[in-house]
This record gives structure tokens, C-alpha cells and sequence, in this order.
């Protein structure tokens, strides 16, 4: 085999992103929990409230999820009376009920605390550098 794979296993940044990805998820998983609101949830609904979006393409691109689990958290949130579907607004494709603000309201400081947790173990001489290297990568294209 001409392939070196201790170099893949100990180089790949896939992988590692793939990594960072899931811990990050699990960590602000572990702490909506309380709440009972996923962290895919929570940016689904952070989306809707900042009306970044005019289709459901457009709203799973923002989030970086695909069409299917857009849809399916989007049912999820309708069903839980978070969301809605304005009739009377053409500005809006979706927007948050009364209770999906008070949702998010109640879900802020419990993001901002895991928010807080994750940037500390980063360390804020490194924080600036992480968020750079991580807009440069979102926006890497496939070839």
C-alpha cells in the first residue's frame, strides 16, 4: 500500500472537524436539554426570528443542515405551536408564535453559558484566529 494512513489518521481535517463537530453538538445538546431543544432547533428558530431566509433551501443552507432535516425540524416546531406560517405577512416565509419567542428567550442564557464554556477551553488569545479559520473553511467549495 502506497498510501501513508498514520499521516490520514493524524492530518485529515475532515476528520477533525467531523470531531469538533459532534463534541460541540453534544455539548450544546447536554445543555438545552433542559429545555428540551436540540441545538438544530435552537438555530432554526435563532434563523426564524432573524428572517435570514425567503425559502426552505435558503433556511436549510443558513443553517448548514440538509432540505429533509430542515423539514423535519420545521414540522417539529410548528407542531409544538414555536412557529408559524404567516398568511397575512409576504416579507416572512416563517415566523416565531408568542411562545417560540418565549423559547428562545429562555434558551439564550443556557446557549450563551455552553456558548461560554467552549470559548474559555479554546482559550480568547485563540478566538479570533478559530472563528477565521472556521468562516475560511465554511466557505470552501467542493471541486
Amino acid at each position: 500500500m502506497n498510501i501513508d494512513v498514520d499521516l490520514v489518521a493524524r492530518s485529515c481535517l475532515g476528520y477533525r472537524a467531523r470531531m469538533a463537530t459532534l463534541n460541540l453538538s453534544r455539548i450544546y445538546n447536554a445543555a438545552l436539554r433542559s429545555i428540551d431543544l436540540p441545538i438544530t432547533q435552537f438555530w432554526l428558530l435563532v434563523a426564524i426570528a432573524r428572517n435570514v431566509a425567503r425559502t426552505q433551501d435558503a433556511y436549510a443552507a443558513v443553517i448548514g443542515i440538509e432540505r429533509t432535516t430542515f423539514l423535519r425540524n420545521l414540522r417539529l416546531l410548528i407542531s409544538r405551536g414555536w412557529v408559524e406560517k404567516p398568511e397575512d405577512d409576504e416579507t416572512r416565509l416563517y415566523r416565531l408564535t408568542a411562545e417560540g419567542e418565549a423559547v428562545v428567550a429562555r434558551a439564550l442564557p443556557v446557549w450563551a453559558a455552553a456558548q461560554e464554556k467552549i470559548v474559555a477551553s479554546i482559550g480568547g488569545d485563540h478566538l479570533t484566529e478559530t472563528y477565521d479559520s472556521l468562516r475560511r473553511l465554511a466557505r470552501l467549495a467542493p471541486a
